[in-house]
């Protein structure tokens, strides 16, 4: 199964490449702009397991480890694969590899724990909403390992025997799928922006309209009934707080007209 890379899910993506003679001479460099079918394939992913690297009970490492398994894994899209992993529950991360196979192949031979786990969600949301020349900055806001993982090249195939030339992306584990759809987004040019309701864990949204703040209807109308519910409750408190103020003076003049009907 593949996947075609697009602004839905199938479209044709412009690439630019650039040629000169002479780096220094800005007028002998020419751009020639070559419009490409662009897919990407879904990945078939490797049961993997994780497993505590030692027997240590309050050690929080673990390994990767290959295990024999009858069930076939089901192939995923890369795309619904990221938004799997941003949505995923901390606390449940070992089982997300059951789905996505290899997370990438120095993994495999190294520790990983939940904190990396957490680390690498953030990080690839972060990449996902900032424009791509500042991908670099990540380096000094999260593990410089990982974040150099953001500019690797990209496992290119070209095609040629169709009718028409293509481009295909492989697969080889879930943190390179993830990534390249990452890439292959912002060379399309998107904008992803985080939902503006502070406790949305829904991931960052495509952004189709620069006003738009919300990543869905849902979102926008719960938000709404807050502080339409806000409003009315400090209306409410405004109410109670004139009514305490003249209650003494109600209770005071009372107590003189009685005073003077005694007289």
């Amino acid at each position: 199964m593949v996947a075609a890379c697009s602004l839905t899910d199938c479209s044709l993506m412009p690439v630019t490449r650039s040629q000169s003679g002479d780096m220094h001479k800005t007028h002998n460099m020419s751009q020639h702009r070559v419009t490409i079918p662009f897919f990407v394939d879904d990945l078939e992913p490797i049961q993997v397991r994780v497993r505590r690297a030692s027997l240590d009970s309050a050690d929080t490492k673990f390994r990767f480890t290959k295990e024999r398994d009858e069930r076939r894994a089901v192939p995923i899209n890369p795309w619904q694969l990221r938004d799997r992993f941003f949505l995923w529950p901390l606390e449940d991360w070992q089982r997300f590899f059951e789905i996505s196979g290899e997370w990438d192949v120095g993994a495999l031979d190294n520790f990983f724990s939940k904190d990396d786990f957490a680390e690498w969600q953030r990080l690839l949301r972060a990449a996902l909403v900032r424009e791509a020349r500042d991908w670099k900055t990540l380096a000094h806001e999260f593990d410089g390992d990982k974040a150099i993982f953001l500019e690797l090249p990209l496992p290119i195939v070209f095609e040629w025997d169709g009718k028409v030339p293509a481009t295909r992306i492989v697969g080889q584990n879930a943190l390179t799928s993830m990534i390249a759809t990452i890439q292959i987004d912002k060379l399309q040019g998107a904008q992803f922006r985080v939902c503006t309701r502070h406790d949305c864990k829904n991931p960052p949204f495509r952004l189709e309209a620069r006003h738009k703040i919300y990543c869905s209807p849902e979102c926008a109308h719960l938000v709404a009934v807050r502080k339409s519910r806000e409003r009315l409750a400090g209306a409410n408190n405004g109410k109670t707080r004139v009514a305490s103020k003249s209650s003494p003076q109600q209770v005071t003049i009372g107590r003189r007209r009685g005073t003077e009907k005694a007289r």
